[in-house]
């Protein structure tokens, strides 16, 4: 008897609860939000990924209404299969996996990092302990042991490869060992303690651990056998420069919600805490990596790897060429009327866009050529891409120059602006996407070094994407009210 009478006077209280009709504290029930997975390459050591790019997801939940973002952290091998399976909305990896996943057409980049200490753009760095009195240089790889990331790694593998190959120098084959470590961090650890000769890593890692205390810069020594001798503080760098990591939309996802995105990363600020707990400056648009592509191809690795098809011989040949043959001609007679239904419309479409970019050179070209001052058009890959009548006869234009670089053209100088530690007109516009002004010398034809005011425009594409810049010097010696002169570009 005691026992239900107990029971009974809970009754009430557990009648309330269950007919309630929202929490007893009376809040609103939050949204429902869509989720949206972002994986990231997890080169760094178990937690960090969260730590360092939880921020960045906040940032993103924040600034789209209706939409929550996770951060999934993947390995450096399992990246493809992630891409292929969909499991995940986004990407942040390398740009040697880039150009893998690219070119199996399941993603496209979206926006490119903007790194704290070194720009847009980023190496490998070969090191070595300052206390290594018998490692001169890079080159002095033979016999040594060597710590990396991974293999996969562009920034700390595949870019020191490339320069040791062109060198001569047979990574895998001349070094003593490789020691694979968890991360870029480890990689210099492992140099520290002892454990490797050398070591390999990415532009900005011996930065950021000095940065936090964990290192002194003097602790090491940095090879520059491969890109010249001179001071490249703050970006420290072994060999020729990629473009950073981008983040890829995989083709599941909706053009809407990516070009929302992209515009909110660009729009995020160096100072806001995405960006420092990233150790970042933000976001740039989408980079091009063909310089990550040439590389690849150089070194066959992925994926420039496969191997050609074998090729049957004998009576083997000839059946497997009849069963070709075979099969394309049914082929051709399931699709040929389909074909030739639509390619009216394929043509007229072809010709209607030739005649527009035909019209946009032509009037591009007018503008250039009616401007008074040596004026260039200029790829973000520093080739001089057009010249006006004026800069022909200034800077002695030729035919074959349209293939040289604008350091090389200008200046006679064998490597860009600003890896000489001096200021490059293009990186600048680059990074602001507007009009920005240099003081620099530039070489005219006849020898002579010339004071010049150099103005630089952004070139927008019809959405909103940087093709290249106009580029127009004022001699210094002329009107200095000219100098104040604009020309802005769209």
């Amino acid at each position: 008897m005691t026992h239900w009478t107990g029971i009974s006077m809970w009754l009430p209280a557990l009648a309330l609860v269950l007919v309630a009709p929202g929490p007893l504290s009376g809040a609103p029930p939050s949204p429902v939000r869509r989720v949206v997975r972002i994986g990231i390459l997890a080169n760094d050591a178990p937690g960090v990924c969260h730590r360092r790019w939880g921020a960045t997801a906040d940032y993103l939940t924040s600034e789209l209404n209706g939409f929550r973002f996770e951060i999934i952290p993947v390995a450096f091998d399992g990246i493809l299969a992630t891409a292929s399976q969909g499991s995940v909305d986004f990407l942040l990896t390398n740009p040697a996996q880039v150009i893998q996943l690219v070119a199996e057409d399941l993603c496209l980049p979206v926006a490119t990092l903007k790194g704290r200490f070194y720009g847009g753009d980023y190496a490998g760095v070969v090191f070595w302990s300052a206390r290594r009195f018998d490692i001169r240089g890079a080159r002095d790889l033979p016999g040594r042991t060597v710590a990396a990331v991974s293999q996969l790694s562009l920034g700390g593998w595949l870019a020191q490869k490339l320069e040791y190959q062109e060198a001569g120098i047979d990574l895998a084959a001349q070094a003593k060992g490789v020691a694979f470590q968890q991360s870029h961090e480890d990689v210099v650890r492992a140099v520290l303690a002892g454990q490797a000769d050398m070591g390999f890593c990415r532009t900005g890692v011996l930065e950021t651990m000095a940065a936090r205390g964990e290192i002194g810069l003097d602790e090491v020594r940095i090879g520059t056998d491969f890109v010249g001798a001179g001071d490249r503080r703050p970006r420290h760098h072994s060999t020729r420069l990629y473009p950073e990591w981008p983040l890829l939309a995989l083709n599941h996802v909706p053009n809407t919600l990516v070009e929302d995105i992209r515009l909110a990363l660009l729009d995020m600020p160096p100072t806001d805490t995405a960006a420092r707990d990233s150790s970042t400056a933000g976001w740039m648009a989408a980079a091009n990596y063909g310089q990550v592509r040439r590389c690849l191809r150089a070194l066959k690795a992925p994926p420039f790897d496969r191997p050609a098809a074998a090729v049957p011989s004998g009576r083997g040949w000839l059946l497997a060429a009849l069963a070709l043959a075979s099969v394309f001609v049914v082929l051709v007679c399931a699709i040929l009327f389909l074909r030739l239904r639509s390619m009216r419309h394929m043509l007229d479409t072809e010709l209607a866009h030739e005649t527009v970019l035909g019209r946009s050179r032509s009037f591009l070209a007018a503008v250039v050529g009616s401007f008074p001052y040596p004026m260039l058009v200029i790829g973000l890959d520093y080739r001089v891409l057009l010249a006006n009548p004026k800069a022909r006869e200034v800077y002695g234009w030729r035919e074959e120059d349209e293939v040289m670089p604008c350091h090389r053209f200008l200046r006679e100088k064998g490597h860009p602006c600003h890896d000489l530690g001096e200021g490059c007109l293009l990186r600048k516009v680059i990074d602001s996407a507007q009009h920005e002004v240099i003081h620099t010398v530039h070489r005219y034809a006849d020898g002579e070094e010339v004071a010049v005011c150099v103005h630089g425009a952004p070139v927008f594409g019809p959405n909103g994407e940087l093709h290249a810049i106009a580029e127009w010097a004022i001699d210094e010696r002329d009107d200095p009210a000219s100098q104040t002169a604009s020309f802005p570009v769209s």
